[in-house]
């Protein structure tokens, strides 16, 4: 089961699964000034059926805000 972290920094992004580093092309990310937007593709993923997500947020190491882990339906 992969398990997808995306790091977002100002310069760039980092795409990993588990400690796996994957190309910065298998992810889409777009920012704007408050919003930013992470798209995965369902194949990276291995199709499934339901995702377990959750962002974070940081000042360097010192976190700044968390969601709570969250289940997305795929239909």
């Amino acid at each position: 089961m992969p398990k997808i972290r995306v790091e977002v920094g100002i310069l760039g992004h980092t795409v990993h699964n588990q400690h796996l580093t994957l190309p910065e092309n298998s992810v889409t990310v777009s920012h704007q000034r408050r919003d930013i937007d992470a798209r995965i593709p369902l194949d990276l993923l291995g199709r499934p059926e339901r995702l377990f997500v959750c962002a974070r947020t940081y000042l360097g190491d010192i976190p700044l805000d968390w969601v709570a882990w969250r289940l997305v339906e795929i239909r």
